[in-house]
């Protein structure tokens, strides 16, 4: 805090006493300064490497500062500050262009962040830049608009906007293929990373399709369906040929996911005593594997049937 007030003041001494004994600063630090309109205080943060974000600009485009054009935005806008969520993006660019300012990388990302396929339109005819990175952000699931992701992939694939393995470990994370098929069909590279995505989130749809078109994939995929207690994914991999190995059993008691457990049993998954010492710290785990053969300890045999006297 004490970082914060000092990047009020325009004399510079202050803030810099303070960093020669480590006192630390923050995004508000920027905010501060940039909120004051003090661009000599900015200029020297960024120099040493203070961060910013959405904060800093919008300390800049607070509706209790009504002088703008100010130094601080021109500044920001120039080096490529991110813009609040709450920005009006559309807005930002006519004041850009008005001032000659080159649109950034940060106005892309901000028009992909809206969600809003007309105002990312709008900034890209406009003649602000894209790259791979556009495609990935434009990929990411949207819970509230699950469409938006494809419209968007779609405009940008239009445009030509390059995307690499980042567009399809986004693409991976949805609850439908679309996206994903969508990148896939049109050359974006899988991932080495892509399966486990899908996986680790439970999108057992995007997992099978991604199995059934060439995406590599090892063991930790399947320890990450068990782990996530996802038995669809877990189905999926074993009708895709997975091998099972007793670690994934563990992995599935340990995580206290019963019906990972029961599918992988049922379907040929070998275990041993550590899986029944896995799943003693989760009753309906143990349950299941006493009830159905699964090498248990003495001592954990006692503990179930205590567990069994008390119910």
């Amino acid at each position: 805090e004490l970082c914060n007030a000092a990047a009020r003041l325009t004399d510079l001494r202050y803030i810099k006493f303070l960093r020669e004994r480590h006192c630390p600063w923050s995004t508000y630090t920027c905010a501060s300064a940039a909120g004051c309109n003090n661009l000599a205080c900015l200029t020297h943060l960024r120099e040493q490497g203070c961060p910013w974000d959405g904060v800093t600009f919008a300390a800049i485009t607070s509706e209790r500062n009504t002088t703008l054009p100010r130094e601080c935005l021109i500044y920001a806008l120039e080096n490529g500050c991110p813009l609040d969520e709450g920005s009006d993006v559309r807005q930002v660019v006519q004041y850009m262009q008005n001032a000659s300012i080159p649109l950034s990388m940060a106005i892309t990302t901000a028009a992909v962040k809206s969600n809003n396929i007309d105002t990312l339109k709008h900034v890209l005819t406009s003649g602000a830049p894209m790259d791979t990175s556009t495609c990935a952000f434009a990929a990411r699931y949207c819970p509230a608009l699950p469409s938006r992701s494809l419209v968007m992939l779609e405009y940008l694939y239009s445009q030509g906007c390059p995307w690499d393995e980042r567009t399809i470990n986004a693409a991976a994370a949805h609850p439908t293929a679309a996206c994903l098929q969508f990148a896939h069909e049109r050359g974006c590279p899988w991932s080495t990373t892509a399966a486990l995505t899908a996986a680790f989130v439970g999108a057992s749809q995007c997992l099978q399709y991604a199995l059934a078109h060439g995406c590599p994939y090892d063991e930790a995929v399947v320890h990450a369906a068990a782990a996530q207690r996802s038995s669809e994914c877990l189905q999926v991999l074993h009708l895709a040929g997975c091998r099972w190995s007793v670690s994934v059993a563990h992995t599935a008691a340990s995580a206290d996911s019963l019906s990972c457990l029961q599918y992988a049993h049922q379907h040929g998954c070998p275990w041993d005593m550590t899986v029944s010492e896995a799943a003693k710290r989760h009753v309906e785990c143990l349950h299941y594997c006493v009830q159905h053969g699964c090498p248990v300890l003495p001592s954990t045999m006692e503990e179930y049937n205590t567990i069994l006297a008390d119910d």
